[in-house]
Parts: structure tokens; sequence; C-alpha cells
């Protein structure tokens, strides 16, 4: 998913009338000028491919940039372009440098879900505290409540007190900023890495799921 293509600098292939000049500004017998364009390109991988040559375009027909396309001499509206290269074997980490991309990935992978855990514990552990507060107050308040009938009556389901829904929005936020801090771990580590890296990062991340993916969102748990 991962190609660095680069482009032979071919000459301009395309002659004719230049479509942006203002008709209204022409006189009567002025010649109106031509303008070129690249209008044909050749990709490559410049990992194992070099170039050795190319067809000359536009630059060695004098002809053709005086009259435009097609003409009396080239019939066609653009001029072909080739080039020749010499083909070099597709480069490959080593085996070293695999297995070592690959701690990396894996060290960086669970130390963040060791921190995600972490704080989602912590959160817990803070909450159940609030609630324990919370009920011990409550037990404390219908002790000193002489009123049968608000004993038997059936409790109405009540929203948490101000101070757990307080933890519970401070939770959420640091949660938030936590996976934030470890989207710019991942960008930082997809950043420092090759092209060749990203191929095996890629390879490894497998099918469902793109390096981009894995920066915004990280790996979901198999």
């Amino acid at each position: 998913r991962y190609l660095m293509l680069r482009r032979i600098e071919t000459g301009e292939t395309r002659v004719a009338y230049d479509h942006d000049e203002d008709p209204s500004t022409f006189s009567s017998g002025t010649e109106r000028a031509m303008a070129l364009w690249h209008l044909d390109h050749i990709l490559y991988t410049s990992s194992t491919l070099v170039p050795l040559g190319r067809w000359s375009t536009l630059e060695d027909d004098e002809h053709s940039q005086n009259v435009g396309l097609p003409n009396d001499h080239v019939p066609t509206d653009h001029l072909p372009i080739a080039a020749s290269f010499e083909r070099h074997p597709h480069p490959r980490l080593s085996q070293q440098s695999e297995e070592r991309l690959v701690q990396l990935l894996n060290e960086m992978e669970s130390l963040q879900k060791a921190e995600l855990n972490t704080q989602s514990l912590e959160a817990q552990q803070k909450r159940l505290e609030l609630e324990q507060v919370h009920k011990e107050k409550n037990e404390d308040e219908s002790t000193n409540d002489n009123e049968t009938k608000s004993k038997k009556a059936k409790k109405a389901k009540k929203k948490p007190p101000p101070e757990i829904i307080q933890h519970i929005q401070q939770s959420r936020a640091m949660m938030k900023k936590l996976k934030e801090e470890h989207r710019v771990q991942r960008q930082e580590f997809m950043n420092e890495r090759t092209i060749l890296e990203r191929m095996l990062l890629q390879y490894v991340l497998g099918t469902d799921v793109t390096c981009a993916q894995w920066i915004e969102n990280g790996r979901s748990p198999q």
C-alpha cells in the first residue's frame, strides 16, 4: 500500500493556442501565441528502476512549437513519450531490522494498553469509593428519619450525586486526553519509518486495518 514514485523529466508534449488569453484583446492581423503543456507523464518506482534515457519532445521540434499540433509534420495533437530503464532487485530489510521493528511496535502497543487499563481501573476505583461514601451518608440519614412510611415506599431511581457526576466527566476527559496522546505517539512512530518499514508494518497489521487507521485508533484487541 506504500509506493514511492518519481517522474521522468520529459519536455512539453502539447502545443496549441493559449486558452488563457483574452480574445477581446486580439487586434486584426495579430498572430496568437502558442502555449506548451506537459500533457503526458511517465512514473516509475525509484527503488527498482533507474532511468537511462528518454525520447525527445517539443524541445527538439521548433516547427511544432510555432504552428501547434497537429500539423503537416506531426499528425497527432500531442507527442508520444518513452523512456528506458535499468532494473534493480527490490530492496529488503534485514531479518534483524524486521525483528527490531516488530518489537518496537509491540512494545508501544503494550505500553499504551497498560496505560489505558491503569487509568480505567483508577477511575473505577475512585467511583466505587465515592459511591460508598454516598451510600454511608444516605444510611445515616435514614437512621435519623422517624417516618416509617418513607421507608416502606418504593425508592425511585435517582441520578448520581454531583460529586460522582463530576468524577465521571473528569474521567472521560482524562481518557480522551490519553487516547489523543497515544494517537500522536503512533503518528510520530510512523513518521520516523522508511517506506520499506511501513510496508512491513502494514503486513504485520494485516488486511483489516491500514497504517492510517492504526494511527487514528490503534489495533483492535485480538
